[in-house]
């Protein structure tokens, strides 16, 4: 006599039954090369072109807010580099030139800070309220977004983090279109060491048994370096690169 309870099927409720099996995705590593991989680079460096736009903003935004402690008056100015960062052209809201005293202290406000963390702004006509505004009308922050204090300076933090991770995958990008250049005219390359001094320079270069590549290559290495920004592979300069680590990381 069967016994099976009704609804269950022989071997018991965990027994093998009819359905669909769900499908199991192999992750496609993202191209290294070719159309997609520039889409890709186009968005990626519009992501880190945004965010460093964006981190500025929030720097100068730093600064005036400790020029208003010393440079009331100071309603725009010009910023420039010379030797160091120096406001010129500094007017109050009536577009007079501010007292002596104050612009002493704007040049004791820019002399010691760095230039990357402005480089958007030199040369420009800043103006103070207007940078207050423009943050505030940023997607990111949006309206009434404070310009001071604590949570501004949270905004501020994770602005910078994001300009962080932003340019490491565009100096990434950047990496791997160097080593696709690398491919034809020093096919045998499976590392390197990445130099600044007067201009980029790969030294080290192995190949995949460890072995010095031979001199055609080494001489083929300078070519492919010798006119690329620094500033795109800062992150990479002083470091030994192994090619086939940097195809394999790449996420964007």
């Amino acid at each position: 006599m069967n016994r099976q309870p009704q609804g269950i099927p022989a071997g018991g409720q965990f027994a093998t039954t009819a359905h669909s099996e769900p499908e199991i995705g192999i992750p496609v590593p993202a191209p290294t090369s070719g159309p997609e991989f520039v889409e890709t680079m186009l968005r990626v460096e519009g992501d880190f072109h945004a965010a460093r736009r964006h981190v500025q903003h929030g720097y100068i935004l730093m600064a005036i807010n400790e020029m208003e402690q010393q440079c009331p008056s100071a309603a725009s100015f010009t910023l420039i580099n010379e030797d160091d960062l120096e406001a010129t052209e500094i007017l109050d809201a009536d577009g007079e030139p501010v007292p002596d005293e104050e612009k002493d202290a704007m040049r004791d406000i820019w002399r010691y800070r760095d230039e990357d963390d402005y480089s958007g702004y030199i040369g420009d006509d800043v103006d103070i309220q207007k940078i207050r505004d423009d943050w505030q009308g940023e997607e990111r922050e949006g309206p009434g977004a404070p310009t001071s204090g604590p949570e501004f300076m949270k905004a501020v933090a994770a602005a910078e983090n994001e300009f962080f991770i932003t340019r490491r995958k565009a100096q990434h990008g950047y990496m791997l279109m160097a080593i696709e250049d690398m491919k034809t005219k020093c096919p045998s390359t499976a590392s390197f060491t990445l130099i600044n001094e007067d201009d980029l320079e790969a030294t080290e270069i192995f190949d995949a048994d460890g072995e010095p590549v031979p001199d055609e290559e080494e001489d083929a290495m300078r070519d492919v370096w010798r006119y690329r920004d620094e500033d795109d592979y800062s992150l990479y300069v002083g470091e030994e690169i192994n090619v086939r680590n940097v195809q394999d990381t790449w996420k964007p």
